[in-house]
């Protein structure tokens, strides 16, 4: 399952979905399980677990790990088949955008999902360069349960990194006082096709109704983020 071409020493994880799974829930404004599947390592040692949830956006893919060692983490998901060492039996990947495999130098995308960056000594890490700058813990009641008790990091931006990175707010989910899953996007698109900054997000905050609220200090704009159904997500004030 490993894919190297000159450097970097990862380890390829694997997940194994039921494709029959991918069709439940299609349509529904709360995020619905549609497929659920352990992480298993290269040794075929269970080290997480994945969940392919059904939202009115979309398809999200929630991942959760554990005991890894310090490094960079390649995640493979196949859509069928029996997930075993050497994991040749278990069926093609669910990689609906197509992305490359391999593990050149600098590669961010080596499996059918971001490379997961473990740094020595366990801490959370969310990329070089994003300059996550705004924080707050989400224990509102607007948004879905999902994001109680998580964070909400403001990533101003790369300055002078191509390609740029950061410029968006994503969220970690926590558990038991930890991170305990992978950044999701909440709020993207302040650059445009030629990597130009349209604005660029840093304070985060919740307001009395429970609404996320985000400071473009290039925009000159705060979003104001609310459930789909406010029909105000994102909103500007």
């Amino acid at each position: 399952m490993k894919r190297s071409s000159k450097r970097m020493d990862a380890t390829a994880l694997s997940a194994c979905l039921l494709a029959a799974g991918l069709a439940c829930g299609a349509g529904a404004a709360e995020p619905t399980v549609a497929a659920q599947s352990q992480i298993k390592d290269r040794k075929g040692d269970v080290v997480g677990t994945a969940e392919l949830l059904q939202t009115a956006g979309g398809l999200l893919i929630k991942v959760a790990v554990k005991t890894l060692q310090p490094g960079q983490h390649a995640i493979h998901i196949h859509t069928v088949g029996k997930c075993e060492p050497p994991f040749t039996t278990a069926g093609p990947h669910f990689n609906p955008e197509q992305h490359p495999h391999g593990m050149l130098a600098g590669d961010t995308q080596a499996g059918d999902l971001p490379n997961l960056h473990v740094p020595d000594g366990g801490d959370y890490a969310l990329g070089n360069h994003v300059a996550a700058l705004g924080l707050t813990f989400y224990n509102g009641d607007l948004l879905p349960a999902n994001y109680r008790g998580g964070a909400f990091i403001g990533q101003h931006g790369s300055w002078n990194r191509r390609p740029p990175s950061g410029y968006k707010v994503v969220f970690v989910p926590f558990a038991d006082g930890r991170p305990s899953g992978m950044p999701i996007d909440i709020l993207s698109g302040f650059l445009n096709s030629s990597g130009e900054a349209l604005g660029r997000p840093v304070g985060v905050a919740v307001d009395r109704a429970g609404a996320l609220l985000v400071a473009d200090d290039v925009g000159n704009t705060v979003w104001r983020i609310t459930p789909a159904a406010e029909q105000a997500s994102p909103g500007k004030q």
